[in-house]
């Protein structure tokens, strides 16, 4: 068996246009818990937006950004970030521990998460 091009496309694009249109609120928190695929959420949640930017333009990759200004999240320590699809709660699509920020007034922060989309015979 061969998986076709036609398929292979079909499946990458649709996965893509599917996390395009469903992580769409970066979160940030202060725990460092070690991220595990039965995360539902943060564990220690600080600060919550709508995503500040996306990139579609290579296929089968998407890139998700979160802008935190000099006005958000100061005063806390954050460890982690997740994308979801809601404003609060929701469903949790992406977790990731970070090196410690001291968030401060004085920091602008981009955080970036990149989606590589595979589809391959097993």
């Amino acid at each position: 068996m061969a998986l076709t091009t036609v398929l292979i496309t079909d499946v990458t694009t649709t996965t893509q246009s599917r996390i395009n249109t469903l992580a769409t609120y970066g979160a940030v928190g202060d725990d460092n818990t070690a991220a595990v695929p039965s995360d539902t959420a943060l564990a220690s949640e600080v600060f919550r937006k709508v995503r500040s930017d996306v990139d579609v333009s290579s296929p089968g990759v998407i890139i998700l950004t979160m802008e935190i200004t000099t006005a958000e999240a100061n005063g806390n320590d954050l460890k982690e970030f997740g994308w979801f699809d809601a404003a609060s709660s929701g469903n949790m699509y992406v977790r990731d521990i970070l090196t410690s920020i001291t968030k401060t007034s004085d920091i602008n922060l981009y955080l970036d998460t990149s989606v590589t989309i595979v589809v391959e015979e097993v």
